[in-house]
């Protein structure tokens, strides 16, 4: 991507950091805490082996446990690391982790809700659908594009729209910082009632 001099990089709220955090130790804590105790207890408990039957597939399961909480971490790291919204004069970004897409701003006609998973948050509504490419591409052509991840699929609803969530507050998000910088390029999405305020953590 060539430099912009313009360019505003926009990153997690504190709110969303604190939430990838706090969601493994919530999923293996609730699901998994319980029986591992119990299972770590008989084993102590026990005077076999840890790697005599069926100790052993004790230790396997456990291990297995311990494995998924780490991997857990892992994918809430990249989320972290990928996630953001880029503001440039020609246009605005959106990465997170399983697709990125990019829009100029002359191809957003309004602001209205969409869904993204289990949240539905206030988004950039494109007049132009983005095809497949890379983005770098698609700035220096002016033009919308997604890139999409192998195991995002054909998600042919990602296409429409740039969904305003994870870098900006739950609520008053058009007076926040990124709520701003796009105010500054699109005013007149602003000129009608917002659109509401995106599931923010």
């Amino acid at each position: 991507m060539y430099a912009d001099p313009s360019q505003q990089n926009f990153r997690l709220t504190p709110g969303w950091k604190l939430f990838f955090l706090l969601f493994p130790v919530c999923v293996f804590g609730i699901i998994c805490l319980l029986p591992l105790l119990i299972i770590l207890i008989t084993i102590l408990a026990s005077r076999e082996s840890i790697f005599s039957p069926p100790n052993s597939l004790v230790t396997i399961f456990l291990g297995g446990m311990i494995a998924g909480c780490l991997l857990t971490y892992m994918l809430s790291w990249f989320v972290w690391r990928s996630t953001r919204h880029v503001v440039t004069s020609d246009g605005i970004q959106f990465h997170t982790f399983g697709y990125s897409i990019y829009t100029p701003w002359s191809n957003i006609v309004c602001i209205a809700p969409r869904p993204l998973g289990a949240y539905n948050p206030p988004s950039l509504i494109l007049k132009e659908s983005a095809p497949k490419g890379r983005i770098e591409d698609g700035r220096q052509c002016g033009v919308a594009t997604i890139k999409l991840s192998r195991w995002a699929g054909e998600r042919n609803d990602l296409r429409v729209f740039v969904p305003l969530i994870y870098t900006l507050p739950r609520r008053n998000w058009e007076v926040s910082d990124l709520g701003m910088a796009i105010r500054n390029y699109v005013p007149q999405l602003f000129n009608a009632d917002p659109a509401g305020s995106p599931d923010e953590q």
